[in-house]
């Protein structure tokens, strides 16, 4: 294997331990990795501390750190806090109220946990977004600050649920996740509390119009099993059917009570 006298340590090393360099008469550069990793950090640690109040980052450009220029050139302004920042936990009474930010820096909703809970969740950096399927706005954990490699929903990191089961809101506000409001269920009763798709004709989850009959039909699907309950030419007719099937078959499964009025602004 072709070797190379390093410039700085002077030891002489395979060419595989130097950079690539174009205009380089033999294509590498005249420094190994080894050199140039310690020349870059000694170069990082020489550089002023970031202009900004209380920051203690090293500067990159424009008397700035790496987090405060990306600041400067996203919003134009490096005052506004972000979603990396550390959020503002306000507690009040059993209760704690998390604020939350969007993509500019702005106050984008509060979320409700107990007040004995705040010290699981200091430690994380909160957002929260809208599922496309329900747009319904849920509290995500992004790894600990810095480090985005994992979403968590923030109700299975107060709970701790097995992987099996699903935990739903009791009221239906997804932003209130106090631990009375929150419910360990499993796919079956999901599916009872789950919304009704936009695209439904009827609003009620299970009645439909069957074109070819002209009339509203009710069916309730459980663990793969389809049960039938009649076609109606009056659609109140199909809704009562469509209950007294899941008087029958969802007996003493959870139902969500009515959903409160969100916390999103």
């Amino acid at each position: 294997m072709e070797k190379k006298r390093c410039f700085k340590c002077q030891d002489i090393k395979p060419v595989g331990q130097f950079f690539l360099r174009k205009n380089s008469p033999d294509g590498y550069r005249n420094c190994c990795k080894e050199c140039d990793y310690l020349r870059n950090k000694i170069r990082r640690m020489c550089r002023p501390i970031c202009s900004v109040k209380n920051c203690e980052n090293r500067q990159v450009s424009k008397g700035l750190c790496e987090h405060h220029l990306r600041k400067l050139r996203l919003y134009g302004r490096i005052d506004l806090p972000g979603r990396s920042d550390q959020q503002e936990i306000r507690i009040e009474g059993d209760i704690a109220l998390i604020s939350l930010r969007d993509s500019n820096g702005m106050k984008a909703a509060e979320a409700i946990i107990d007040a004995e809970d705040v010290e699981k969740v200091s430690h994380y950096t909160w957002s929260c977004f809208k599922n496309r399927v329900n747009c319904s706005v849920y509290l995500s954990v992004a790894g600990k600050r810095g480090n985005w490699d994992k979403i968590i929903p923030i109700s299975r990191l107060l709970m701790n649920p097995p992987q099996n089961r699903i935990i739903l809101h009791r009221n239906g506000n997804t932003m209130d996740n106090r631990k009375t409001n929150l419910v360990l269920v499993d796919h079956t009763e999901k599916a009872i509390n789950s919304k009704v798709f936009s695209t439904s004709k009827s609003g009620v989850r299970g009645v439909s119009f069957k074109k070819s009959i002209e009339k509203w039909g009710a069916i309730l699907i459980r663990r793969g099993v389809t049960y039938y309950g009649g076609y109606f030419e009056d659609i109140q007719d199909a809704i009562e059917a469509r209950k007294r099937l899941e008087d029958v078959y969802f007996r003493g499964l959870f139902r969500k009570q009515a959903a409160e009025n969100s916390t999103v602004i």
